[in-house]
């Protein structure tokens, strides 16, 4: 009978738990891990104090303020905060009852003093054609009688005072019709003239309101973004009011502030590193000498004003249009070295 040499302790509870071990081993970083991890963390944040400088700042672009343009109802608001906007989009659709119910009546006197001027202007024209009739019968038939008369005193059965009188009464039946013709002729161009003119400034008065009309709805003629909208939907806004802030993508710059103490490190042409709130970086540069300012912290009006360094912030790398809306709070990174 053969017996196998024992085996030690330790051999025979690794072989029956071998898991056990490697559990052991993973604690053990872990509480590594969680030791470490806070130190790393203070030891950088030790390290980017004393190497970076960071200045608090925001963006600040070219503004587009949209105002109205007539009194009226915003009917329609297509925009709202942080929207894009593209050249020729309509921003604001808007309606004036009181233009409306102006275009109205100027249609409707156009339309009356168009009646009235067929309606009057047949009727005066009647009577003056009627006269004017009369009095070109009373020639012809005076023009007759002085023919007659003519005859007569070849005849010498007149004398020549009774032949010039009938001469006189023609003349004067002629001279009547020529009145006659003339009145006619003066009133129509009287009465074409006044219509015309009554009509002209109508017509001038309904082109004007329906221009005003049409110019109630607002479109963009730049690209933009929304910075701020001042008025809903179903307000009602008068003209030049202030309805929404836009801001341009033309040339955006940073506006930020250091402590004083780091002035040594900010200049003209410094490179930093734009970084806004979601953590997207941008390359930029100082663009003019610093200065410093007075900047008011808002919490009271009789709290001091504290003294800081002013630095222009230009960007050498394009930013997205989403980030160029108006005082976007931003982080100014700059190396101490």
């Amino acid at each position: 009978m053969k017996f196998k040499p024992p085996k030690n302790k330790q051999t025979i509870q690794t072989e029956i738990s071998p898991v056990k071990k490697n559990i052991s081993k993973l604690q053990w970083y872990a509480v590594i891990i969680v030791v470490i991890s806070p130190l790393i963390y203070i030891g950088w944040l030790i390290f980017s104090s004393n190497y970076f400088i960071v200045a608090e700042g925001s963006v600040v672009t070219k503004k587009y303020l949209i105002r109205a343009h007539e009194d009226g109802f915003i009917k329609q608001n297509n925009i709202h905060a942080g929207k894009l906007v593209k050249n020729g989009d309509d921003v604001f659709i808007m309606s004036s009852p009181l233009l409306n119910t102006e275009l109205d009546e100027v249609n409707s006197q156009i339309k009356d003093v168009k009646n009235q001027q067929q309606k009057l202007y047949k009727s005066d024209l009647k009577a003056l054609e009627h006269k004017y009739n009369i009095a070109k019968k009373y020639v012809d038939v005076n023009e007759k009688f002085y023919n007659a008369m003519v005859k007569l005193r070849k005849k010498n059965i007149i004398n020549i005072i009774e032949l010039q009188q009938s001469s006189q009464v023609l003349h004067n039946a002629e001279m009547d019709l020529g009145n006659v013709q003339v009145e006619k002729q003066q009133y129509s161009l009287d009465k074409d003239n006044n219509y015309a003119e009554t009509l002209r400034k109508l017509i001038l008065q309904k082109k004007i309101l329906e221009e005003k009309i049409n110019s109630l709805n607002i479109k963009i003629d730049v690209d933009a973004v929304v910075n701020r909208v001042f008025v809903y939907k179903g307000e009602f806004v008068q003209k030049g009011q202030e309805l929404a802030l836009l801001s341009l993508f033309d040339k955006p710059f940073i506006r930020a502030y250091i402590d004083s103490e780091f002035i040594s490190y900010v200049s003209k042409g410094t490179k930093v590193d734009i970084r806004f709130q979601d953590g997207a970086k941008f390359k930029g540069v100082i663009e003019s000498r610093p200065v410093f300012a007075e900047m008011n912290d808002d919490r009271d009006m009789f709290d001091s004003k504290e003294p800081k360094v002013v630095i222009i912030v230009k960007p050498i790398q394009e930013i997205p249009e989403e980030y160029n809306i108006n005082n976007v709070p931003v982080e100014i990174d700059v190396a101490r070295l």
